[in-house]
């Protein structure tokens, strides 16, 4: 994550991003995703979404990059 008032050097989580522009992968990510959310909804009554705003906008750090000087890509 970039930085902001909390962390002024950003945060590395080192959480994989998801490849949504692979359309050859999307029907598996997809249906990932929707087998997840049924399996929650039968064991319990609701599900909550945190963060989801790390589903639709991040950013991706080079795997063979230094985390700091931060290069941030946007994500796709």
């Amino acid at each position: 994550f970039p930085p902001d008032d909390c962390s002024a050097e950003g945060q590395n989580w080192n959480i994989p991003i998801y490849d949504w522009n692979n359309e050859s992968k999307k029907p598996q990510v997809f249906n990932w995703w929707i087998k997840r959310l049924k399996k929650a909804l039968h064991i319990l009554d609701i599900v909550r979404i945190d963060h989801f705003r790390g589903l639709e906008s991040y950013w991706s750090i080079p795997v063979d990059e230094n985390f700091l000087p931060m290069k941030l890509i946007d994500g796709e």
